[in-house]
Formats: structure tokens, C-alpha cells, sequence
């Protein structure tokens, strides 16, 4: 029988974002991943299969949580001018922070 996964995934790829943004792709170990993502390493390989998928998932979260943000953003607007601004407040925000590109903007 299976074992249920004992973390939330979005909360270990929040972790391996965060590993991947200071040290980068190339530098960051499987050892480094499991030990700061708080995971077994036959977790990380049952769960994302290897680390080139792991990164693929973690790009896709970072995107679709920053995509999502964007859209609120942009339907709490009540006109085009109030959207671009919302944006603009979004990205300086982020920016002011921490970095925009260091994978917590838009989350």
C-alpha cells in the first residue's frame, strides 16, 4: 500500500524556489534540495521524478501564482488607467521588498 505524502507540495516548491533563486539552478545538489525542501530524497524522486522536473514545476508555480496575482490586480481595477497602475505599485513593491525575479514576488 502507498503512503500518503507527508508535506504540502506548494509549500517544498516555495523551498526549492527559494534554493534554486540564490544559488541557481547548476549549483544547487539533490542533497541541498532535500535538506532544504525538509523532504526525503526518495520523496523528491517518488513526488517530481528527477531535478530538472522538480525545476519545471517549480517555474510553473512561480509563473501561475505571479500570473494569477497580475489578473486579480488587474480585475479588482475599475478602469484600464487604475489596472496599469495597480501593476506598476505591484512591480515597485516587489522591487522595494525584495527582488522581483527572486521567485516571493506575486505571491
Amino acid at each position: 500500500m502507498a503512503r500518503s505524502k507527508e508535506f504540502e507540495i506548494n509549500v517544498v516548491l516555495d523551498k526549492a524556489m527559494d534554493l534554486f533563486w540564490r544559488q541557481g539552478y547548476e549549483k544547487t545538489s539533490i542533497q541541498e534540495l532535500v535538506q532544504g525542501m525538509g523532504i526525503h530524497r526518495r520523496s523528491l524522486y517518488d513526488t517530481f521524478g528527477d531535478k530538472h522536473q522538480l525545476f519545471m514545476d517549480v517555474l510553473n508555480r512561480y509563473t501561475s501564482t505571479l500570473n494569477s496575482n497580475i489578473t486579480n490586480r488587474i480585475h479588482r481595477s475599475n478602469s484600464a488607467k487604475e489596472a496599469i497602475r495597480q501593476l506598476f505599485e505591484m512591480i515597485v513593491s516587489c522591487e522595494e521588498n525584495q527582488p522581483l525575479f527572486n521567485g516571493k514576488c506575486g505571491r
